[in-house]
């Protein structure tokens, strides 16, 4: 790139205008603005980017190239903001000399213009920008994967203690089946501390052969879901070595953790109760319903997950935008007197309602600008339209009015919105002076909050300008009910006719966030994924803990049934004494569920929908089924049993 006259694609790029051809010493003619083309020669072919990335590009060129192509660059005008400047150090120590001589351009700048002044300047390492671009004002990415980086460890945790308490249940319902070994291996010599010890090696070997299971599972079933569900790469390197690293001390950590308590549990049974039969467990185990509570907890809070982010899908669909967006095309006519050559095409259409132009589009393009209100200096967005703009996308004027459309009109008056009228703190901002840069404009009206942004992003304070015809960028449509696609097809046909070098820029606007809304479904059906593990599962841990029971109390039923009780009533014995724990677990686990969820969705949702009190109950109502089913497929077993057999048992 040393060559001004060079340009290197990226491996996408060379594919599409070359095709198997090679792309090297090929001609490319590049279109940066009306008056400027330039032809290039490709001088190299990228490899494909990282799957963790914030850079990106097309095409790169020489930057000495933009400033030939723009005649007001400078590279000394310090009122120009630039996305990011690239510092080369031949050794990454050094960054800390750097950031200390960068004190003078701060003084530098403020001095230059008083309305963007910065306290410092803060240097990133390139490695890691993906990871801390979210903290880039205006920058070239905002990092969307931070949340997913927090909540995704954190389910992780959750499922695996879930996992946990869940053998803990089971070890200790099965071992009435081992209490004969255990007398044994104590009559012969074995003390408590070996005992501990083959518990915990049985537990680690059987984890062992979990993780195996795990990550075939992993590799052939769960990342290819995953990456179909997000849409973003996700590799497992069976060739890394932190992932053995890692393996080995998740095998270590689970099986000590799951078998600890089980190993000491067990190993204490003394061999001449075990032969007396008078080692009884079971029905009255404190751990092991503490361990199904904590179950309980955790899949209420997974399952409220699951049905607030269900409805809050619906929610985020059916929200108001603030305009009306689902009749409104647009286009980027940044090219020559392109609004003027469309406008009079598409006036012809019967679908197009009404035409407006603007500098910037509500979605697609704002300026950001610093105003001065009685000595309060505030950083807001900004819009510049045509007079008609207002009307023609829809937005509502709740007090004043809207600009005038006779030409020279309303050019030093200004539209606000809502939320910039609350930041002012003024009963009526009509009529009120506000200062940008060094003029005055008068505020004539205020709209109502529109989302410039998706629902992620809060409603900023925001100004709106008139814009002249010789700054247009954007044509918008209002268009008939059901004709947007047909005049979107037409526009875009008029244009390749009028400009056949130059992409057309434009679109519907009901499809500005639609990576947005896909993010949405992919939240609520990850969040159903994990619910139906949680639920899975704490079943099993319920099973496990009914089965201790029912097997341990074998003939107490035997004799009532011979007494002639129904299944109804071992049914109901049973159920009474986990009934207890069912309502506490969810007495516990009803404003933990709540209060976690609504975290959740404002930590992902700026106007995210309110949780209510039906949802968690919801979740509730679930789990009390669940267990009653799985207390229902016990009470079967016992009731097909002969109770003869039952009282023949040791």
């Amino acid at each position: 790139l040393t060559d001004l006259n060079s340009i290197v694609l990226s491996g996408l790029m060379a594919q599409k205008y070359f095709g198997d051809e090679s792309a090297l010493g090929q001609e490319v003619l590049l279109v940066f603005n009306e008056g400027f083309k330039k032809r290039f020669v490709v001088s190299g072919v990228a490899e494909p980017f990282p799957d963790e990335h914030i850079i990106a590009f097309n095409f790169l060129i020489n930057f000495e190239n933009y400033a030939i192509a723009n005649e007001r660059f400078s590279e000394n005008d310090w009122s120009t903001l630039l996305d990011a400047t690239f510092i080369q150090l031949d050794n990454a120590s050094n960054i800390g000399l750097v950031s200390a001589q960068s004190d003078k351009y701060s003084v530098l700048q403020n001095e230059i213009d008083a309305d963007w002044k910065v306290s410092a300047f803060s240097f990133n390492q390139l490695s890691q920008l993906h990871l801390n671009s979210s903290n880039i004002i205006n920058g070239i990415s905002h990092d969307l994967t931070a949340p997913g980086r927090v909540a995704l460890p954190v389910i992780g945790i959750l499922m695996l203690f879930l996992a946990c308490f869940n053998y803990m249940n089971m070890a200790i319902a099965s071992s009435t089946k081992r209490l004969k070994e255990i007398g044994v291996r104590k009559v012969v010599g074995a003390n408590r501390s070996k005992l501990i010890f083959q518990f915990l090696m049985e537990n680690i070997i059987l984890t062992c052969f979990a993780l195996v299971v795990g990550l075939s599972l992993a590799v052939l079933v769960f990342q290819p879901w995953f990456v179909n569900l997000t849409q973003r790469p996700l590799t497992l390197e069976l060739t890394d070595v932190n992932l053995y690293i890692f393996s080995v001390a998740l095998v270590l950590i689970t099986g000590v953790f799951s078998g600890a308590y089980p190993a000491f549990y067990i190993s204490r049974f003394k061999a001449v109760s075990i032969f007396r039969g008078n080692t009884k467990f079971g029905q009255k185990s404190l751990i092991t319903r503490v361990l199904l509570g904590f179950q309980l907890i955790l899949a209420c809070v997974t399952i409220t997950g699951a049905v607030v982010f269900a409805q809050n899908s619906a929610y985020q669909s059916n929200r108001g935008w603030g305009y009306n967006h689902t009749n409104l095309v647009y286009a980027n006519v940044s090219v020559g007197n392109s609004f003027s050559q469309l406008k009079a095409k598409m006036s012809q259409d019967l679908n197009v309602i009404q035409i407006a132009g603007a500098d910037h589009h509500i979605a697609r393009a704002r300026a950001i600008t610093a105003i001065e209100f009685e000595e309060r200096k505030l950083e807001v967005d900004q819009i510049s339209v045509g007079a008609n703009y207002i009307e023609t996308v829809g937005l509502e004027i709740l007090e004043g009015r809207s600009f005038n459309n006779t030409i020279g009109s309303d050019q030093q008056s200004i539209l606000i919105n809502e939320t910039l009228a609350k930041t002012l703190e003024k009963p009526s901002l009509l009529e009120q002076k506000i200062k940008i840069g060094n003029v005055d404009y008068q505020v004539i009206g205020v709209v109502s909050d529109y989302h410039s942004s998706n629902f992620g992003q809060k409603i900023k304070p925001t100004l709106i300008k008139v814009s002249s015809t010789a700054d247009f960028n954007f044509l918008v449509m209002n268009v008939s009910e059901g004709g947007a696609q047909d005049v979107l097809d037409k526009l875009e046909t008029e244009w390749t006719a009028l400009y056949p070098e130059t992409p057309f820029l434009g679109g519907l606007q009901t499809d500005v966030w639609g990576s947005y809304f896909n993010t949405i479904g992919v939240y609520e059906r990850f969040n159903r994924a994990i619910a139906l593990v949680a639920i899975v599962l704490a079943s099993l841990g319920f099973y496990g803990l009914v089965s201790l029971n029912i097997s341990s109390r074998t003939k107490e039923f035997s004799i009532r049934k011979i007494l002639g009780a129904r299944n109804t009533n071992i049914l109901a014995n049973v159920y009474k004494q986990f009934a207890w724990l069912a309502v506490v677990a969810l007495f516990l686990g009803a404003p933990l569920s709540y209060y976690a969820i609504k975290a959740q969705l404002g930590l992902v949702f700026a106007y995210a929908m309110p949780v209510s009190a039906m949802a968690v109950a919801l979740s509730a109502l679930l789990l009390i089924v669940m267990l009653y089913l799985v207390t229902l497929t016990q009470v079967a077993k016992v009731s097909k049993a002969n109770p003869a057999n039952g009282l023949r048992g040791e």
